[in-house]
């Protein structure tokens, strides 16, 4: 039998969705019967939720419990490193997958040999559609976002052509990216093979950049399959985690070194140093701007 994987990260203060990871288990994989078996592998950030009660009527999990947050990169390589699957579902905690949706990612990678990864449909609880690829990111994008234009002006013209999830495309229509975004991604064993893992230097955010990025530079192609479907609570754990200033300092902090990091590793040292610069300039025209308001 060919063997399927569901990875499933919890994140710390995310008390939702555990069982999104089950469904799939329990509603998509017995359909396959004897054509497809699956393991699923979960990950515990050192949440504060009591998991293992849960784990106890589900003995089919493969479980870590992690003794500290060690964020979301590295969480998801503790799991890339156990896959024994010919196909790999990277989820995230707060993603319900609908019936049909494994079995059809599973079946198109199957027969296209030149795709390595693809993305479902992603909508939100009400039905919205998130975006699920786009474009990678660009000189212009960093110059813009680094300098202040892209916070102190954010519908300027300019602006909606250099983002990088600005991509358009036929939310019914089988499509290529450059990104697939991390929410849910199904890869083939092989991109481990000629890509390797996650960059754990990317903590929090943007890895799902770097991943694609290498997968594009291997040849690979990557796809967005309308007829496979997942609803996105989108990104809970950081809204909740934001609700509490440290946490969302740290977040902060983890998600612009990302992407100054990212810059710096396919664009090079010189873009690096100049968007750097400019970041710093940014930070302090807005503590100056927050100063002078609340005076």
């Amino acid at each position: 039998f060919r063997k399927f994987l569901a990875l499933h990260e919890w994140e710390k203060v995310e008390p939702v969705k555990l069982l999104s990871a089950l469904y799939c288990k329990k509603l998509d994989l017995y359909m396959f019967g004897k054509y497809e078996e699956g393991e699923i592998l979960l990950v515990d950030n050192a949440s504060e939720d009591n998991v293992q009660a849960i784990l106890e009527t589900h003995h089919d999990v493969d479980f870590i419990r992690n003794g500290n947050n060690v964020y979301f990169t590295k969480a998801d390589n503790q799991n890339l490193l156990r896959a024994k699957g010919k196909y790999i579902l990277s989820i995230n905690s707060d993603c319900l997958v609908t019936s049909g949706a494994l079995q059809a990612m599973i079946k198109y990678l199957d027969f296209n040999l030149e795709i390595g990864a693809v993305a479902p449909k992603i909508v939100y609880p009400d039905g919205e559609i998130q975006a699920s690829l786009g474009n990678f990111i660009t000189a212009s994008y960093g110059l813009m976002l680094f300098s202040g234009i892209t916070r102190f002006y954010p519908s300027n013209n300019f602006n909606r052509h250099v983002m990088p999830d600005t991509l358009n495309y036929d939310p019914e229509k089988i499509c290529q990216g450059e990104i697939l975004y991390g929410a849910c991604i199904m890869i083939k064993r092989e991109i481990l093979d000629t890509v390797g893992f996650k960059d754990e230097r990317l903590i929090h955010g943007w890895d799902e950049y770097d991943w694609c990025k290498r997968m594009t530079s291997a040849g690979w192609k990557l796809n967005y399959l309308p007829n496979a479907k997942i609803v996105h609570y989108r990104s809970l754990s950081r809204e909740k985690a934001e609700l509490f200033s440290e946490s969302k300092i740290i977040l902060d902090k983890y998600n612009w070194e990302g992407l100054l990091y990212l810059y710096k590793k396919h664009f090079g040292w010189c873009l690096y140093f100049l968007l750097k610069c400019l970041w710093l300039i940014s930070r302090c025209k807005s503590i100056i701007y927050n100063y002078l308001i609340k005076q």
